[in-house]
C-alpha cells in the first residue's frame, strides 16, 4: 500500500510539473511576443524609475534620441528634454508621482546630435518589481508641427491677400460708382 501511495504522488508531481512546464513555456512565448512588439513599435517606448531614469528602450527611443541603445539605459530622461523645459518635466514627475495616473504631455527634445524634436508622449505610472516605474510611449510629432506652422503661414498670408484685393475692388467699386452717378438719369429723343 506504501509503494501505491508513493506511485500516486510520483504521478501527480509528475502531471504537475508538466503543467509548470506548460505554463512557463507559455510565459516565455507571450514574453517574447510583447518584447517584439516593445522592440518593433513605432513609437519611442521607454521604461524608467520614479526619477526618470531610462531602465528601458525600444529601438524606436535610439533613434529619437540618436544614441545607441547600450548608452541609452540608466541616462536621465531629462538629459534629452531641451533645457528650457526640463523644470516643467520634472513637475510632471512629480505630479505623476503624486496622482498615480495617465497623463499625455508635449515637450521639445534636444538628441545629443542632430536637430530639436517635438514629441506628444503618454506617460503612466506603475511598478517595476517594487519600485515605482513610468511607461512612455514618446511620438515624434515635428513634422507634423512644421506642416501646421507652414499652414498657419499661407492661411495668413491667403488672408492678407484677400483682404488686399478687397480694398482694390472696393476701390474701384468706389470710382464706379462716382462716373455713374455723373451719367445723366434720363435720355432725350429728338
Amino acid at each position: 500500500m506504501a509503494a501505491t501511495v508513493e506511485q500516486r504522488l510520483a504521478r501527480e508531481a509528475a502531471v504537475l510539473r508538466a503543467r509548470l512546464e506548460a505554463e512557463r513555456a507559455a510565459l516565455e512565448q507571450e514574453h517574447a511576443r510583447y518584447r517584439d512588439l516593445f522592440e518593433l513599435a513605432p513609437d519611442a517606448y521607454l521604461v524608467t524609475d520614479g526619477d526618470g531614469m531610462i531602465i528601458e528602450a525600444n529601438r524606436a527611443a535610439s533613434r529619437l534620441f540618436d544614441v545607441r541603445h547600450r548608452f541609452l539605459v540608466a541616462k536621465p530622461l531629462a538629459s534629452f528634454v531641451a533645457v528650457g523645459e526640463r523644470r516643467a518635466f520634472r513637475r510632471d514627475l512629480i505630479e505623476l508621482k503624486r496622482t498615480h495616473g495617465i497623463q499625455e504631455l508635449r515637450y521639445e527634445l534636444k538628441p545629443r546630435t542632430g536637430s530639436r524634436r517635438f514629441v506628444e508622449v503618454a506617460v503612466a505610472y506603475g511598478f517595476e518589481g517594487e519600485r515605482v516605474a513610468f511607461r512612455w510611449v514618446i511620438r515624434d510629432v515635428t513634422d507634423r508641427r512644421q506642416v501646421e506652422l507652414e499652414l498657419r503661414l499661407l492661411a495668413d498670408e491667403l488672408a492678407a491677400r484677400v483682404g488686399s484685393r478687397t480694398a482694390v475692388l472696393a476701390q474701384a467699386k468706389s470710382q464706379l460708382e462716382l462716373v455713374v452717378g455723373q451719367i445723366p438719369g434720363g435720355v432725350v429723343i429728338v
